[in-house]
């Protein structure tokens, strides 16, 4: 995470004052933003899970729970892929991808 500054500058090339915060959300983001009719490109070395039978927010939950997941696919099947990246993606009707609010 980066920290915030605060800089305050007097003339040219001189400051006066310089701080550092630790300016982390308060409270902490939750959900999914979703991006309905795409698909994240599924590669095998990226999938962390396959989560069958599962519901757009049982999917979101799962990725969301899981610090290392980035994105996710819910399928027309109804089926969650959980990846750690996103390489790319396309158009695909019926499909949502989404990634946690972090």
């Amino acid at each position: 995470m980066l920290p915030c500054v605060y800089v305050q500058a007097v003339g040219v090339a001189k400051i006066k004052a310089m701080s550092f915060y630790n300016c982390s959300r308060s409270p902490a983001a939750t959900g999914c933003s979703y991006e309905k009719d795409f698909k994240w490109k599924i590669v095998k070395s990226i999938t962390i899970a396959t989560l069958p039978s599962a519901t757009l927010s049982k999917c979101c939950n799962a990725c969301e729970a899981h610090t290392t997941c980035a994105v996710f696919v819910f399928d027309t099947d109804k089926t969650c892929t959980l990846l750690s990246a996103n390489q790319g993606g396309a158009k695909a009707p019926g499909v949502t991808s989404g990634m946690p609010k972090r």
